[in-house]
């Protein structure tokens, strides 16, 4: 396989760098090359191959291919012909490639992709920027988290047009990407090991190509000018290069401010972060106040939770925290879990020996009360006797997402509210999931008004999840008449 050392560098292929008293150090962008086309390689005879990277572009190759080097390329040469006013990267990367260019002013925010927290919350920013004349990508370079991404990469792409990042993305294959997200990437940049690779655009042409480096020269100190890559040091590795290249770009542009940081890891609240509920009955939601103390659900006090908030302000991420703070350290033969999923977005938050049925449809939903809920009738006694307030067996916990869609007919829901609202503990529990900003139901669906009201009715405490973007991000626990803030878990 080819080295970066043995490539030619990127500026090779632009035209001259060279410092401006507004752009800072880059490249005239030629005027016959179309917006946001850049070099990737050496296309036949010769000529520079580009990616068109208007839209969303997947990376795909086998380990050691030159995914990364090839994505460090791309985010090297839309910085050397934008400045970070114009384009700006956010990046979710566990080694070497898009994370050596950290230093680039255009590059915001560099996180672990199993920082769950604040992964969740850069999602959340990007599907709402403010900022809709910034080109903003998000670079991903963590194939095997790919799959557990999958909704909010969705939610992310299918951002209002003019304000959608674009997806930077590298797989081992086509197949690696969840299947929502497939049909999304208008660009492929397809690898072949040593030989290079082909890059496939919009238009369905696809150009063969021989890779190059993220590599620049030094500064002349004569005209101002940047050398070509032979003035660089041979013995620079491609991480020393590629981290030279964004220290270089970062020199010239101070002491202008770069892009910004939309998450700090440091400052997010993990369930594993803090301390274990005092009862098999509690789940924390986030840090409260005196923070590391956190703000608990007690479900014994409130067998009912209802989950509001905004358009992506991460209604469903809450709810698959709240799924594996129920699960973790206890077994099957304590809890188990009925998932009413239509989105699909409570996929795989807990090992399926919790799960007792998922619902991804109406029709599914039907069965599973009928097969399933009605034998509740059994819990109403409870394993205590007849005169028991304790259920002392399994918990059955009900996760609605999206609740909008789920059927409103009474008798659906019936057993279920009749074991929350009734004197005797069944041990069913349910947590509700609704957007505070949904269109008003129809009369063939009005399960957002039947449903959410009988669990206030019988007592369900509730959390308004903040505006996304929000500049105090508090979500708001109400329960017992008293109303906490805190710092959701993401």
């Amino acid at each position: 396989m080819l080295h970066d050392s043995d490539l030619l560098g990127l500026d090779r292929l632009l035209e001259p760098l060279l410092p401006h008293p507004d752009r800072g150090l880059g490249a005239t962008a030629s005027s016959s090359v179309p917006r946001l086309h850049v070099p990737v390689g050496i296309g036949p005879d010769d000529t520079v191959c580009r990616a068109d990277l208007r839209g969303h572009t997947l990376v795909t190759g086998p380990p050691g291919s030159g995914r990364s080097s090839t994505i460090a390329v791309l985010m090297a040469a839309l910085a050397l012909t934008r400045t970070p006013d114009e384009v700006q990267f956010h990046c979710l990367a566990t080694g070497p490639g898009p994370a050596d260019l950290a230093g680039l002013p255009h590059v915001g925010t560099v996180i672990a992709p199993d920082d769950r927290a604040a992964v969740i919350g850069l999602l959340q920013q990007l599907s709402t920027r403010p900022h809709p004349d910034t080109e903003i990508y998000l670079v991903i370079d963590c194939p095997a988290q790919l799959s557990a991404l999958g909704p909010e990469l969705i939610a992310t792409a299918d951002a209002a047009p003019g304000r959608e990042a674009h997806l930077l993305v590298a797989a081992d294959s086509e197949a690696q990407v969840p299947d929502g997200l497939r049909t999304w990437f208008t660009t492929h940049v397809d690898l072949e090991g040593s030989v290079g690779g082909r890059v496939t655009g919009p238009d369905g042409r696809a150009t063969p190509f021989t890779p190059v480096a993220a590599r620049i020269g030094l500064p002349s100190t004569v005209d101002g000018a940047v050398d070509g890559a032979d003035g660089a040091d041979d013995a620079d590795d491609a991480v020393a290069a590629r981290r030279r290249l964004a220290a270089t770009v970062d020199e010239y542009w101070q002491p202008r401010a770069g892009a910004p940081t939309l998450v700090n890891p440091t400052s997010s609240v993990r369930p594993s972060a803090l301390p274990t509920a005092s009862t098999t009955l509690q789940v924390p939601l986030g840090a409260g106040p005196g923070r590391p103390a956190p703000v608990l659900h007690d479900f014994a006090r409130h067998r009912a939770l209802i989950v509001r908030g905004p358009k992506a302000s991460g209604r469903t991420t809450l709810l698959r925290s709240i799924a594996e703070e129920l699960v973790r350290g206890r077994t099957p033969a304590q809890v188990r879990l009925l998932l009413v999923d239509y989105r699909a977005g409570l996929m795989e938050c807990v090992a399926e020996d919790f799960l007792l049925g998922h619902a991804f449809h109406a029709n599914a939903l039907r069965d599973l009360i009928d097969g399933t809920l009605w034998a509740l009738a059994g819990r109403r006694q409870g394993p205590g006797g007849q005169n028991s307030t304790e259920w002392r067996g399994p918990r059955l916990y009900v996760l609605v997402d999206d609740h909008v869609h789920a059927p409103d007919d009474e008798d659906i829901w019936s057993p279920v509210l009749e074991h929350l609202g009734g004197e005797q503990d069944a041990g069913v529990h349910l947590v509700l999931a609704e957007a505070v900003d949904q269109p008003a139901p129809t009369e063939d669906d009005v399960s957002s008004i039947t449903l959410s009201e009988a669990l206030l009715d019988i007592g369900a405490a509730t959390v308004d999840l903040p505006e996304p973007g929000s500049d105090v991000p508090v979500a708001t626990y109400r329960a017992d008449g008293r109303t906490t803030g805190f710092t959701w878990i993401y």
